[in-house]
This record gives C-alpha cells, structure tokens and sequence, in this order.
C-alpha cells in the first residue's frame, strides 16, 4: 500500500500479487490484483498500468522459463480526482503505480522458488533504453549468473557472455565497466585484479546489485532476479 498527494487529494494504490517460478518472458504464472481510489477512467488506467507493468512485472526472472496463464488488473473505485492533463500530476500517479508494482514484483523474486538471494541488475550507457532494458533481463536470465551469485562468485566473465550472446545488442567490450556493489571488477575493457575475497562483501548479503556500464549513449534499464539453489532443484524433482 502506497498513498501520495496528487494535487489537492491524498492517493492511494494498493495491491496483492502471486508466483514464485516461471515468470517469463512477461509476467506469467503471476496474477496481481490492484486498486486504487483515483479517479479515472479504463482508457486512462489501462495506460498508466502499460508503463508500471513494462517496469516492474515484465522486468523479473526466477528461472526464465515460460508459462501460458498470467495477469494484472487494476480497479479505480474514482474517489479521489486529479488532474491527468497536468503533467506534474499524471507522474505523480504513474510513479506511485509503478512503485507499488515494482514493490510486489520484488516480493515475487523474493520468494522464488529456492531462491536466497534477490539480484538486481542495472544496465547504463546503452544505445537506448529499450536495449538497456533487454541487456538487463538477458544478465538476470542466465543461468550461470544465477548460481555464480549463489556461489558468491563475482565472475565477471560470466556477465560478459550475457552482455554478447544477443547480437542485436553491439557492444564494445573496451568501454564496458563492471561492479557488483561498491567494487567494480571490470574496467574499460579489462580485468580491474580484485580477487573473490576483495569482493565478498558485496555477496554475501540478500541483495547483490550488478551495474553494467556500456559507456556508449544515455539508454538505462534495470531487472531483478533471483538466485539458482540446490532447493530450486529439489524443488523443481520431487515434486510428484
């Protein structure tokens, strides 16, 4: 539950949402129910709800495999009015919807299935943010990433397999900077000599933060996901 003052009147949005695997490549096997006292019409929230979901829950990965049953509905009860043709109020209602959005689909990573630690990745300095955002979910996806942050393993070498396996995506690996946390481990293309241990610390909790900075235009774009454990293969065998 989340309440800002919009205009003249005090907003509220609030929501509950459900998955814990399978979320991929947007939303699937979730469901998210919303409601919020504003006062709009369907053509109106139907907008705003396009961009709080395109980032937050089409931004997440547990396991990135797929599903075919997912949604997210939103219910405006039209109690409270703002103006949505004042620029300053209609992003004041699209921030609080993606943050409460953002903040449920972080619960969704949170319990994955096995999952103990919650990764974020930002990808910076990309074409644009549309590939910046593409970047970020092909990081969070991989597997190797996953159980190299399980492992509290900053292997930057696995992060750039992520960064190269899409072609689409041109990068020039001697602009790249890599950090996870405080401590950056790849720098302009090389190798900045931390060891594991310099870089514990940034692993060992149950967030671990991964910024990757291609260096080359403005475009940014964030994802969240989870790690790989032997509970999400125990999990995912003994099921029946």
């Amino acid at each position: 539950v989340k309440s800002a003052k919009i205009g003249k009147k005090i907003v509220t949005v609030c929501g509950v949402a459900k998955g814990s695997g399978m979320i991929a490549p947007n939303m699937a096997t979730m469901l998210a129910f919303l409601v919020t006292d504003a006062n709009l019409n369907s053509t109106e929230l139907q907008s705003f709800l396009t961009v709080a979901v395109d980032d937050s829950f089409n931004m997440i990965s547990v396991d990135s495999d797929t599903s075919t049953n997912d949604m997210v509905v939103c219910f405006a009860s039209g109690q409270r009015s703002f103006s949505v043709t004042n620029k300053l109020e209609r992003d004041a209602f699209q921030l609080l919807l993606t943050q409460v959005c953002q903040d449920l689909a972080l619960m969704i990573i949170k319990d994955g299935e096995g999952a103990t630690k919650l990764i974020e990745v930002t990808v910076k300095g990309a074409p644009n943010h549309t590939l910046a955002k593409k970047m970020a979910l092909n990081i969070v996806n991989s597997p190797l990433i996953k159980t190299a942050i399980h492992g509290e393993d900053p292997n930057w070498g696995r992060v750039i397999m992520a960064i190269g396996k899409d072609p689409e995506l041109k990068v020039n690996i001697d602009k790249v900077d890599i950090s996870f946390g405080r401590q950056q481990v790849f720098s302009q293309g090389k190798p900045t000599g931390l060891s594991r241990d310099d870089v514990r610390e940034e692993m060992i909790g149950e967030k671990v933060v991964l910024t990757v900075n291609l260096n080359l235009q403005s475009g940014t774009g964030t994802a969240w996901g989870c790690d790989l454990s032997n509970e999400y293969i125990t999990i995912n065998t003994a099921y029946n």
